[in-house]
């Protein structure tokens, strides 16, 4: 499987994940946010920016080579509320990915995209041992 992520060129030859809180993790768990496909990665991205153009030389797109035995946590979108976006949705979608972290039982979490609901966002678990199975 490859998953896709947009990145500041400066950090484009490794793949590190901040620690920083998100909707699917808790502050110091390292998360790598990918997508499906090249256009959810840049949308993902654009909700994000202040104005900066993804076309720029700033950005540049990296493909993640997927182990195919790699394990995958799946959320769909009845596993959620329907309006996953609101303040009490973002506790709940928090609390799903903090169980998956902790539990380290799989590298990819595959969950619904906020900004396209039939497509998916995959989360890597950097913690995990097929991490490093990983290709860039």
């Amino acid at each position: 499987m490859i998953v896709y992520r947009i990145t500041h060129k400066k950090f484009a030859d490794k793949l590190v994940a901040s620690g920083i809180e998100n909707r699917w993790n808790l502050s110091g768990q390292f998360i790598i946010y990918t997508s499906e496909n090249r256009a959810l990665a840049c949308l993902e991205n654009l909700v994000h920016t202040n104005g900066e153009s993804l076309c720029s030389d700033l950005y540049m797109c990296l493909s993640i080579l997927i182990p195919g035995n790699a394990g995958v946590t799946h959320i769909s979108l009845k596993d959620i509320p329907q309006n996953f976006t609101n303040e009490k949705s973002i506790a709940i979608t928090k609390e799903i990915g903090n169980k998956w972290y902790k539990a380290n039982n799989h590298l990819l979490l595959q969950t619904p995209s906020v900004i396209i609901p039939s497509e998916n966002n995959f989360m890597i678990n950097t913690m995990h041992d097929d991490f490093m199975k990983k290709k860039l």
